[in-house]
């Protein structure tokens, strides 16, 4: 969906792995599918800084429809770019970001999977105007449907911090090498956890015929750069580098697995910089009987390897 900046769908075995908005009426925000917006979110999507209420949230126009433009199209391949022109809800100031996203499809031949398509996206971001000292990153979703869970490995402290209601415990599991997050549609949550906790992998998983339906995201987590994305009202200390949220029924009851590049700066040193962020997106069936293996290989990247350096390419 070029016009959207978005990969809408991705189908495996006959099963959609995204969730799209089945009411959408072709002109609000909320189509679904793999998406991009821009952190941190207090600045860009909320007129005050301390409520939680959807009603202060506003999707700028801006950001999503947007005015996406394809640059590049050929076999596997899409390029699309467009400006973005957005206020800083806080500053009430304008800020203009030039920004673009590629899709490739790999060829690869993935363990442990009985079926699967596989992509990279690399999406860039350069400031042109912008209020000075003010921060932005890219932040990427998938918007993905009920009934799994969403599982972020840890490779240290296991501390989350909560950016809506606390979240339920009938929905947070522990364990002693990752977080799960259940997706019902039933209760508004997000967690969020900072670059040095996680190791660049995420999954969301359900049961369907023949298996589990995975998607599966792995992209670089920089921990030694600044994350700006924090829950409203916290203004100090690190951002978070990987989300989960679980829509309550608010936007139509769905998951999300989002991700945060590092920051850049606007204006002074950091004028005309810019970010980039890889990422490699496989959706798959896996057999139950796999299960086991294929989380030790995949998400815990432990045993087999998992892919090369070629998806970088």
């Amino acid at each position: 969906m070029a016009d959207r900046g978005r990969v809408l769908q991705a189908t495996v075995a006959g099963h959609d792995a995204f969730w799209t908005n089945p009411d959408w009426d072709g002109a609000a925000w909320n189509v679904g599918g793999d998406r991009l917006w821009l952190g941190p979110e207090q600045n860009w999507f909320w007129t005050t800084r301390h409520s939680h209420d959807p009603a202060d949230s506003e999707v700028q126009a801006g950001l999503d429809p947007g005015q996406w433009s394809t640059v590049e199209d050929g076999p596997g391949y899409c390029g699309v770019a467009q400006r973005v022109r957005v206020r800083h809800l806080h500053r009430n100031q304008s800020a203009v970001f030039d920004v673009t996203r590629s899709f490739t499809i790999l060829d690869l031949d993935l363990p442990l999977f009985q079926q699967h398509v596989a992509y990279r996206t690399t999406a860039s971001l350069s400031v042109d105007d912008g209020p000075d000292g003010e921060l932005v990153s890219l932040w990427s979703l998938v918007q993905v449907p009920n009934g799994g869970v969403l599982e972020f490995p840890h490779v240290g402290p296991t501390d989350y911090r909560d950016y809506f209601e606390p979240v339920r415990p009938d929905h947070l599991g522990h364990a002693d090498d990752g977080l799960t997050l259940r997706i019902t549609g039933t209760s508004r949550h997000k967690i969020g956890l900072p670059p040095w906790v996680g190791n660049g992998r995420m999954a969301y998983s359900r049961p369907v015929e023949g298996g589990r339906l995975v998607v599966f995201r792995h992209f670089e987590a920089k921990p030694w750069l600044p994350y700006c994305d924090r829950p409203q009202g916290v203004d100090a200390g690190a951002g978070d580098a990987v989300q989960a949220y679980n829509d309550g029924g608010q936007y139509g009851g769905f998951g999300e697995v989002e991700h945060h590049s590092p920051a850049v700066v606007i204006g002074g040193r950091g004028a005309g910089g810019g970010i980039t962020d890889d990422s490699l997106t496989v959706v798959g069936l896996v057999a139950e009987r796999d299960w086991a293996e294929w989380r030790q290989a995949w998400l815990l990247a432990r045993r087999l390897p998992v892919v090369g350096p070629e998806w970088r390419r």
